[in-house]
């Protein structure tokens, strides 16, 4: 039984639905990690956010205030740096505290900015170790550099279409990723996770946290992915015709909204392929004894449902 403080590594994704893990009864998902970690650990099955948008949950999550009282009540406002974040808290009590993708308590864009997004930018927030990466592709960032860096060639096409995907339309822009998995940003963010766990040396216990951006739009998986779902087997969102009728999406096919879904199932079941790499690292490095792995999503997406 270990006696010291246990690493915990705290993995978020964006955007993510509760429905979209195979064990809590959705047999059409395909999620064997997650399914192992609900079979292994423990569920959390009445867990509610504070906020529907990306920056104000996560500053509650971080923080555990509510949006009135941290003040970020929307997104496009920052997190003040005067907020004790959950990486503080650890930080004050002994440990080495590092993350790795996304966090999101910067706007991504703002007046005096230069649009870039690194560890500059998120110093005062409670971590020793930043790689950061936001949004794949249309700002510098830790991940758009390592791409520059290792693998340039395929900079057009990790970059490719996003600048026109943007907006409450973008989930209706569908497109297979134009280069190898490996340079994917959800790839990217499990490798320097890898990384880390594996060079590991410092004698203090780890905080880590594992930011994937997916599966919030753009909705680009490897072309692999969306080939293991089956459009006919998609459920159709919950939706009342007349309920549509004003609406700007009251023309979209049934084609087209199991296509989308198909597309936003393909992300999750990427992220769930490469936390499994993640945790088979944790075991080989013998960490697993001691080190407690969380994994929550910041919020969830309508996929049409109304």
């Amino acid at each position: 039984m270990p006696t010291k403080k246990p690493n915990v590594i705290f993995v978020t994704t964006d955007q993510q639905r509760f429905d979209t893990v195979a064990a809590n009864g959705y047999p059409y998902m395909i999620t064997p990690t997650l399914d192992g970690m609900i079979a292994g650990g423990v569920n959390v099955e009445n867990c509610f956010i504070q906020s529907p948008v990306c920056m104000s949950s996560r500053a509650s999550i971080w923080t555990g205030r509510y949006p009135q009282n941290h003040g970020v009540t929307t997104n496009g406002i920052q997190l003040p740096k005067s907020e004790v974040t959950m990486a503080h808290t650890f930080l004050q009590n002994g440990y080495h505290t590092a993350n790795i993708g996304k966090l999101h308590f910067v706007p991504h864009k703002g007046e005096g900015r230069d649009h870039s997004i690194n560890a500059t930018v998120y110093s005062g927030y409670g971590y020793e170790f930043n790689l950061v990466s936001e949004a794949p592709g249309p700002y510098p960032d830790d991940y758009m550099a390592w791409v520059e860096r290792e693998a340039p060639q395929y900079i057009d096409g990790v970059r490719y279409r996003l600048a026109q995907s943007v907006g409450p339309e973008s989930m209706f822009d569908l497109w297979d990723f134009q280069a190898p998995e490996d340079i994917h940003n959800t790839a990217w963010v499990a490798t320097q996770t890898r990384e880390f766990l594996r060079d590991y040396r410092d004698p203090r216990p780890f905080f880590l946290t594992v930011g994937f951006f997916y599966p919030h739009p753009p909705l680009n998986p490897p072309r692999s992915y969306v080939d293991m779902y089956d459009p006919a087997a998609i459920p159709m969102p919950a939706q009342h015709p007349s309920d549509m009728a004003r609406s700007r999406y009251a023309d979209i096919s049934d084609e087209t909204w199991r296509q989308m879904r198909r597309y936003y199932y393909a992300l999750v079941t990427q992220v769930d392929r490469h936390l499994a790499t993640i945790l088979e690292t944790l075991h080989a490095t013998g960490l697993a004894d001691n080190t407690i792995v969380v994994f929550m999503s910041d919020h969830g997406e309508m996929l049409g449902d109304h």
